[in-house]
């Protein structure tokens, strides 16, 4: 099965990259007396169940230390259990759906519904230990994309730009 992508729209870097492209094509027609047309892409990065997976065990990791198994692992340790549930919320936001998360866990997709469910409703009761979890691992996702996005940035010479100019 392919991995099925998702895209993160990281809003915060589209006035950035809006004003760059501006300057950019009042310069070129000041010197050069044509507007250029720019194109880019670089507000959706697309995200994998897998690298879900792998950052929700790195969370794991650093809360825990290297004890435990990983969200895959069918291990009912409480908390494991709330990190693979506070997962499928998560890929649940990002657009994955039911059936993909479940054969990707290979749980049943009942199993994905009821987490999703329980840690909405346990999200909106403010349980703190469900909270910590989700917002350490929304994070760690964020932080992990921004990196990506920062890596490819134009102004970086290190890297292949995704903005041509026309």
């Amino acid at each position: 099965m392919q991995t099925q992508l998702v895209t993160i729209t990281l809003e915060k870097y589209n006035n950035k990259m809006t004003n760059f492209i501006n300057t950019f094509k009042h310069e070129f027609k000041d010197n050069f007396g044509i507007t250029p047309i720019v194109i880019y892409n670089l507000i959706n990065t697309p995200v994998s169940l897998t690298d879900l997976i792998a950052l929700t065990d790195e969370v794991l990791n650093e809360k825990y230390g290297d004890v435990y198994f990983g969200i895959k692992h069918k291990c009912r340790i409480q908390p494991v259990a709330e990190h693979r549930q506070v997962f499928y919320k998560i890929a649940r936001e990002l657009g994955f759906n039911y059936v993909y998360i479940a054969s990707e866990m290979k749980v049943n997709h009942a199993t994905v519904i009821y987490s999703t469910n329980k840690v909405t409703s346990m999200l909106n009761s403010n349980d703190q230990v469900i909270t910590s979890i989700y917002h350490t691992l929304k994070q760690k996702i964020e932080s992990h994309y921004e990196k990506i996005i920062a890596n490819s940035r134009i102004d970086n010479p290190d890297s292949k730009s995704n903005i041509s100019a026309l």
